[in-house]
């Protein structure tokens, strides 16, 4: 008999008892014993492997030992495709480098060669490159970071980013204009309109974002 039935027998003949039907007693001694003979079967011949289960590594999910980088006080969490091992090397190594001297060295140069690894298609180098400088406060990495995502200027071919995203789009938007980047601001509000279209149409994202705006 599994668990479930005796919890389902158990709770029958306790509302049988509460009822003050006879024979209730022998009945649960009897759903007792049983118990007690499950439980005495999983301790024999289940075999507990909880701790060992726990420490072997997941089926189809590989350890590519790959850390992300937080330069210059960035927030943990880079995206670098795990998928393909040394894409982003350049890039966290140029990185590095700056952090190691504990400057920010040229951010002019650090933007032209990213847009160098972006000509070159080496989408994660140039992606870490502009994430970086944004984040130290480089307003024109800001925009491109912005276009990357805007649906406007989506290009699969330079873009990081799978597909447009306007939640990427509107924070960097909102940065390049905080950063005094003017092309940002009808940018943005082209943007908004195609996020008011896109939650008429059913977009949940959209909507959730337009709340916010």
């Amino acid at each position: 008999m599994s668990e479930n039935k005796l919890f389902n027998a158990l709770r029958k003949e306790d509302k049988q008892t509460g009822k003050g039907k006879k024979g209730g007693g022998a009945l649960r001694y009897a759903l007792i014993a049983g118990i007690l003979l499950l439980l005495v079967f999983n301790l024999l011949f289940v075999d507990f492997g909880g701790k060992d289960d726990a420490e072997k590594p997941r089926p189809g999910i590989p350890d590519m030992g790959i850390q992300p980088i937080t330069p210059g006080g960035l927030t943990t969490g880079l995206p670098v495709d795990e998928g393909q091992p040394g894409d982003g090397n350049q890039a966290r190594t140029l990185i590095d480098s700056v952090r190691s001297r504990g400057d920010t060295a040229d951010p002019e140069a650090l933007f032209t060669q990213a847009g160098t690894f972006s000509a070159k298609g080496q989408l994660a180098d140039a992606y870490l490159l502009y994430f970086y400088l944004a984040k130290q406060g480089h307003a024109p990495s800001t925009l491109i970071l912005a276009e990357m995502a805007d649906p406007a200027y989506f290009d699969p071919k330079t873009s990081f980013f799978d597909a447009p995203d306007f939640s990427q789009a509107h924070k960097w938007y909102v940065q390049a204009i905080t950063l005094g980047i003017k092309k940002a601001e009808p940018q943005l509000r082209d943007l908004k309109l195609r996020v008011k279209a896109a939650a008429a149409g059913g977009d949940e994202k959209a909507r959730r974002l337009l709340v916010g705006w």
